[in-house]
């Protein structure tokens, strides 16, 4: 009978044996031995590092107020335009940011509070460059006036002007002569936004308003002037030696 060569176990499958001898019943396990690693302290360091992630700039919008201008006597949108912004084509700007305050561009009053926009905008008519409004007819005596039709214009009126606008708010027709003459002669010579440090303004100089508006407005004027004729005829304007 032959005999059996017995070989020597190899180191590994002895590993194997001693693995599974090891193992819980049931369980075949490998055990693969992993290489020793150290980090070094620079990569500790590095791997501790909190890397700062950038933000979305902050932007501060600081919005500044619009320059607010008052009107005073005798202005004009050029002219504001003129002194404010540099160049009196910017009248335009104003105009249309003031719409709401402003209905016509030649009619401004003092005391309206207006936004300085300095800027041209198109299409906008130049009211220095308009024909002056034609008045329904010319009255050269002013003591026949008759019938005269008030045209809603302001600035510097005539007679006929003064005679038409007090008969315009509600004045006797006998009266008007007489008025047209204190407004030129004694009080405003004429003129829409004349104004006397005492308050009195306007072509009759109202002083104590008592119909309410923009005093400087001509209907408004020549209202307060009817108002204070009805209430005591003559009288508010004796001290001015007009009557």
């Amino acid at each position: 009978m032959a005999r059996a060569r017995h070989a020597r176990p190899s180191k590994m499958r002895t590993t194997v044996k001693a693995a599974a001898a090891a193992a819980p019943v049931g369980v075949a396990s490998l055990a693969i031995a992993a290489p020793a690693y150290a980090a070094t302290p620079g990569q500790i360091q590095q791997a501790n590092q909190i890397v700062p992630v950038p933000l979305p700039a902050i932007i501060h919008v600081v919005r500044t107020a619009t320059p607010m201008y008052t009107v005073r006597p005798d202005d004009s949108l050029s002219g504001i335009a003129q002194g404010h912004c540099g160049t009196p084509s910017d009248w335009t700007g104003i105009y249309i940011r003031n719409k709401h305050e402003i209905t016509n561009p030649d009619d401004i009053y003092p005391g309206e509070h207006l936004a300085l926009d300095c800027r041209q905008v198109k299409g906008v008519s130049d009211p220095d460059s308009q024909p002056p409004v034609q008045q329904a007819a010319v009255v050269t005596d002013h003591a026949s006036y008759s019938g005269y039709s008030y045209s809603g214009g302001g600035g510097t009126l005539s007679y006929e002007g003064l005679e038409a606008l007090w008969e315009a708010a509600g004045g006797p027709a006998s009266a008007a002569p007489e008025m047209a003459t204190i407004a030129i002669r004694c009080e405003s010579g004429g003129r829409q936004y004349a104004y006397n440090p005492s308050g009195a303004s306007g072509y009759w100089q109202i002083l104590g308003q008592v119909v309410p508006g923009n005093v400087f407005n001509p209907m408004v004027n020549a209202e307060n002037a009817v108002a204070k004729f009805r209430a005591g005829g003559f009288s508010p304007w004796s001290g001015d030696g007009c009557v």
